[in-house]
């Protein structure tokens, strides 16, 4: 299924590969059963979600002076870039969607060889996934262009076609809550970015505007909920799970209007810390 992309970088204020729209909460003690792909796809063809680059690019777009070079080098500290040995598929396919937002980083400071070393982890992500075949015969691809240093914009289109080519065939695959995790994960991770690119001195209010999400936030709460009770029952899911209502009240402000610099930083503090139980797994 491809999602809409929006008409305006000003309008990304999503960051997500795919999602579904909030759904009415289950009545009783009795648990909701996991939904279905078809369900779940359903639900997602009500929101409008564009790709995981673009809220890097609304930055952009917004005049915001933002050190991608920096955060390259955040985004590698303690060895987070390399490490791809994680228990279970579940945490598997969130690192997938970590590593796939620090990909768009990389290409963001034009940093080949960070970009060359977040692939090579992708592959090793996504092989119990039964997706590496698509990082691998993508990665010729992206590498060369990155190496020419000035098809950026390329390189940038290579990884968007890649990340909505994996998320597919998460799904024909009927692999469905990896492909929601893959989705979380980036989402995450891009929250976990951004404020950090906005917080403290770096605070700017027609930036933070593309931060207003609470419906993708209700919505990746919907799709959370309807993981199997296997996956659910998470440590790292529950976290998630118990940290998204705070996410969408940070994040409810009026239409156009900036999350103030206070939330940011709150959002910085709470997104960090899901990132880091993420990656250490």
């Amino acid at each position: 299924m491809k999602h809409p992309r929006f008409p305006s970088l000003r309008l990304a204020v999503l960051l997500a590969l795919c999602c579904a729209a909030p759904v009415e909460a289950a009545t009783g003690d009795k648990a909701a059963p996991p939904l279905t792909l078809e369900q779940r796809n359903d639900a997602s063809a009500k929101v409008i979600v564009p790709l995981s680059a673009d809220i890097f690019n609304a930055l952009d777009q917004l005049d915001k002076d933002v050190n991608w070079r920096a955060l390259v080098d955040y985004t590698a500290q303690g060895g987070a870039r390399e490490k791809s040995s994680y228990p279970d598929n579940a945490l598997k396919a969130l690192n997938l969607g970590v590593r796939v937002a620090d990909a768009f980083i990389a290409i963001q400071a034009k940093d080949a060889a960070a970009l060359r070393s977040l692939s090579n982890t992708l592959v090793s992500l996504a092989q119990p996934l039964g997706v590496s075949e698509e990082i691998v015969g993508a990665r010729e691809t992206i590498e060369r262009n990155a190496r020419a240093g000035d098809k950026w914009p390329t390189v940038r289109d290579n990884v968007v076609a890649l990340q909505e080519k994996v998320r597919t065939e998460l799904e024909d695959q009927k692999r469905a809550d990896e492909a929601v995790l893959v989705v979380v994960g980036g989402w995450l991770q891009g929250l976990h970015l951004v404020t950090k690119a906005l917080s403290g001195n770096d605070y700017n209010a027609d930036a933070a505007t593309v931060l207003r999400q609470v419906s993708l936030v209700q919505s990746l709460q919907t799709q959370l909920d309807g993981l199997s009770a296997e996956t659910k029952n998470l440590p790292v899911i529950q976290a998630i799970l118990a940290d998204l209502p705070e996410i969408a009240k940070l994040t409810a402000v009026g239409q156009n209007e900036p999350v103030s610099k206070a939330n940011v930083e709150q959002l910085y503090k709470v997104s960090s810390r899901l990132a880091a139980a993420i990656m250490k797994g």
